[in-house]
């Protein structure tokens, strides 16, 4: 058990996640406790366990959407195995029950605002999971769990074995959770969720395999823990930023030029390779935009600062614009998307300036409404993704221009941007 956890402690997708105080943590977490709570089902079916399946699976779907697939393969286990079969048909009115009980809010709040979650999921598909190709999600796999290779693929060895058939409740759900995310065009850690029961069931198969009782049994053991960190070591520095940035981008490029397995930690949502992982470029350049920001809120009038709008078209942009503009007791900044325009302020008035933060190192179309656009000045971060990023202050609006941003908050809640 103490190299299941520690594999867990120092696997890339892990590392990173907790690392950067991730939110698909929670989405881990269910996973993991569906996972114990089937193979415990596995031994000892009951009424109270099929329940605690339900209520695992309806926590998960408040923690991320993607529990779906956990619980579509749990279920498709459970109809092609004889013993649990029954159990299913006659006892399944509880667990769907206690399920859609705890996620039932969720869903009538979906469904009170158009069901936003499948506009979201389309531009999703258009922006982004579409650039994963099959075989990088699943070279992706091998990498991102790396030091528990030896251990999860083991685990899944082991229930190909009459010893270990009862815990083809894991690995069969783990074959149909992949063929999904492959078939859906899944992001790679969409499935980090599938690997701690796997974890822990191949350390138990190496405790079978090596008996306590003989000396090399100690040393295949030892083997497995001196293991973890030397599979980890090479990546950890591109996993937790404890480099200079420059010294950083060195030894990413060196590693990934000298180890091609290893690409996948510089390949971002784009499909494209870069020179840092995306979790660290995304982390760059925030500083700069605040000063900017202030400095075009300076330039404006009494009359202007009554209805201005931070337009932040990313996420990574509206944060120091919200920042900014709370100092200053302005109404907070808009991101033109679907995720954020069920919170923007009704009636929306016509702005009187725009204070507008970009990503790229060009006028944004809204510049077509307002008489003056002024630049503020640029990102210089080398390692920000934002590198060239403007904050524009357009004003002196044209008639139209409320139309024009109804407009956009009808598109972002449709779905057209993501």
């Amino acid at each position: 058990m103490l190299a299941a956890g520690g594999a867990t402690a120092v696997a890339p997708v892990y590392l990173v996640m907790h690392h950067l105080f991730q939110p698909n943590f929670l989405d881990v977490f269910f996973w993991t406790l569906n996972g114990y709570l089937s193979v415990r089902f596995r031994h000892r079916p009951s009424p109270t366990g099929l329940a605690m399946i339900g209520a695992a699976i309806g926590l998960g779907l408040l923690a991320k959407y993607s529990t779906a697939f956990c619980a579509l393969s749990v279920v498709t286990f459970v109809m092609i195995s004889r013993e649990l079969r029954p159990w299913l048909l006659s006892r399944w009115g509880v667990a769907a029950a206690l399920a859609l009980v705890i996620v039932l809010p969720n869903v009538g709040w979906q469904a009170a605002h158009d069901w936003p979650v499948l506009a979201h999921m389309a531009a999703l598909r258009r922006n982004q999971p579409g650039h994963v190709a099959p075989t990088d999600f699943l070279l992706d796999q091998l990498g991102r769990i790396l030091p528990g290779v030896p251990l999860w693929l083991v685990g899944l060895a082991f229930t190909l074995t009459p010893a270990g058939r009862p815990y083809r409740v894991l690995s069969v759900p783990f074959g149909l959770v992949i063929g999904l995310l492959l078939l859906s065009h899944g992001k790679n850690y969409y499935a980090a969720g599938l690997y701690p029961p796997l974890l822990a069931l191949g350390a138990v198969a190496w405790e079978r395999w090596l008996p306590s009782a003989r000396w090399w049994a100690w040393a295949g053991r030892a083997s497995l823990l001196l293991l973890l960190p030397l599979l980890t070591w090479r990546v950890f520095p591109a996993l937790v930023p404890v480099l200079p940035m420059p010294e950083l981008a060195t030894y990413v490029g060196r590693l990934v030029h000298d180890n091609p397995q290893f690409a996948g930690l510089v390949r971002w949502e784009d499909g494209e390779l870069h020179s840092l992982p995306q979790d660290v470029a995304d982390m760059r350049g925030w500083p700069e935009y605040a000063p900017l920001a202030a400095r075009a809120w300076a330039r404006l009038t009494p009359a202007e600062r009554a209805t201005p709008c931070w337009w932040a078209p990313t996420t990574a942009r509206r944060a120091p614009a919200t920042g900014t503009a709370r100092r200053w007791g302005c109404r907070r900044a808009i991101r033109p998307t679907a995720r954020y325009s069920l919170w923007w302020p009704e009636p929306l008035a016509a702005p009187s300036a725009i204070i507008y933060l970009t990503e790229a190192d060009e006028v944004p179309d809204a510049a077509a409404w307002f008489t003056s656009t002024e630049s503020m000045g640029h990102i210089r971060d080398p390692f920000a993704r934002c590198r060239g990023g403007r904050v524009w202050l357009l004003r002196g609006p044209k008639p139209g221009v409320g139309p024009w941003v109804r407009g956009r908050v009808a598109e972002a809640r449709a779905g057209v941007e993501g």
